[in-house]
């Protein structure tokens, strides 16, 4: 269980991801972003911020590593 906790159920969140990270213009949106994403599943995640325009990657616990499209950009 970690720290992220579904409002929903007021339990630890268990959407299957492990981790979340968000490219963003600044700290706060990332985190926002990057929170918001561990609770969704990994294909859900990176749709909503492919939606929102914004860079990340997200790991589920079957190890799958599921990116945004412009994760690229970030890439080198």
């Amino acid at each position: 269980a970690h720290h992220v906790i579904d409002p929903a159920t007021s339990a630890p969140s268990n959407s299957g991801v492990l981790t979340a990270t968000v490219i963003a213009s600044d700290a706060a949106t990332a985190e926002v972003f990057a929170t918001s994403a561990m609770m969704l599943s990994g294909t859900a995640a990176v749709a909503m911020l492919d939606g929102l325009g914004l860079a990340g990657l997200v790991i589920t616990d079957d190890g799958h590593v599921h990116r945004t499209a412009t994760l690229k950009d970030y890439e080198s």
